[in-house]
């Protein structure tokens, strides 16, 4: 566990304001041929395995650079704008596939070892019932996912809503350190997370980490309200103190506002990338077209990369690794933390 005032001194990440997003030179790339070309492969996602904690071969197209280079040190977010996706769903599984791959090592995002997830509306209470709410079509609210990079390929959009939205957590970190250091500090501290999926009798239902987390001035933010709040409730976890959920809110309120928060409208062929460790993401809710072939249809993928930061070592319980650079996420041991 860390503290306030030794966590905080010299974060080298820059944060950022709604009113900077709202130029898209600030994170949209037009992809050309440098990018696209040879992408025509199988997708090998099925059979795909990373070994865990080993290092991630750098990228070997000099076009990706810059991009890779926006999400580790500039906003931390980018919009690839042209990605084709008007093939077959085969053909784009495995182009999607091969542009992961350049970019880094794809890691599974399940249990189940799933390395490309569709995300698309398969049921309220099937969502609900499984703990996979990218599968509803209600609001998600601000949240990380439990990996380095996030890629969201947007194939088919909603009828109405679906409006993506994002705000950056190193902004949000210094606006609670002027408004209420004291309250920053509690997000230091360790919190109680439920395991995400269904675990098997007799494993712990929970585990432990803080939102906030500083390894050699690098900041890692790990933030799910609803994850946070299960947690606590299970028989061996303590309850959140009225300050916890004080700090909880304020996180949460500027993360809504409009200073903070920037809406993407998406398209066809964008493809999103996030770094989860200095930027949340949410999502509006949607309404689909009846036709089953019109519906919101995105691919996703969870990405380690060659230049990712170091982790202080309080998130090994979602990372297992917490070198730079490895092979790491909630899954890529084949475990859940205990």
């Amino acid at each position: 566990m860390q503290t306030l005032p030794d966590a905080s001194e010299g974060i080298r990440d820059r944060g950022w304001l709604a009113a900077d997003a709202a130029d898209p030179d600030f994170w949209c790339v037009r992809l050309d041929q440098r990018h696209l070309k040879g992408l025509d492969g199988p997708d090998g996602s099925a059979t795909f395995r990373a070994e865990p904690s080993a290092p991630v071969p750098p990228a070997g197209d000099p076009a990706l650079a810059d991009i890779l280079e926006r999400l580790e040190r500039g906003p931390g977010f980018v919009v690839l704008r042209g990605f084709p996706v008007d093939d077959a769903a085969a053909a784009l599984r495995g182009r999607f596939w091969t542009f992961c791959q350049r970019l880094g090592t794809p890691i599974p995002q399940t249990k189940e070892g799933d390395h490309l997830v569709e995300v698309a509306h398969g049921g309220e209470d099937t969502a609900r019932q499984i703990g996979r709410w990218y599968g509803s079509r209600e609001r998600l609210t601000f949240h990380t996912d439990r990996c380095d990079i996030l890629g969201l390929l947007f194939v088919q959009v909603a009828k109405a809503g679906g409006v993506t939205r994002i705000a950056s957590s190193v902004a949000i970190h210094a606006e609670m350190a002027r408004l209420r250091p004291d309250l920053l500090a509690l997000l230091y501290g360790d919190l109680f997370w439920r395991v995400p999926e269904r675990q098997p009798v007799g494993a712990p239902p929970f585990f432990r980490q803080p939102v906030f987390a500083v390894a050699d001035g690098r900041l890692s933010c790990c933030y799910n309200r609803f994850q946070i709040e299960a947690g606590h409730r299970y028989p061996g976890a303590r309850r959140l103190t009225a300050e916890e959920t004080e700090a909880l809110d304020l996180f949460e309120s500027l993360a809504e506002s409009e200073r903070f928060s920037h809406a993407m409208q998406l398209e066809p062929g964008d493809l999103q990338l996030v770094n989860n460790h200095v930027v949340l993401h949410a999502r509006t809710a949607y309404e689909d077209d009846g036709a089953p072939e019109n519906r919101r249809r995105l691919l996703r993928a969870w990405l380690s990369v060659a230049d990712s930061r170091p982790l202080h070592p309080s998130r090994a319980a979602t990372f297992g690794e917490c070198r730079g650079g490895r092979v790491r996420g909630y899954y890529s041991a084949g475990t859940v933390p205990a």
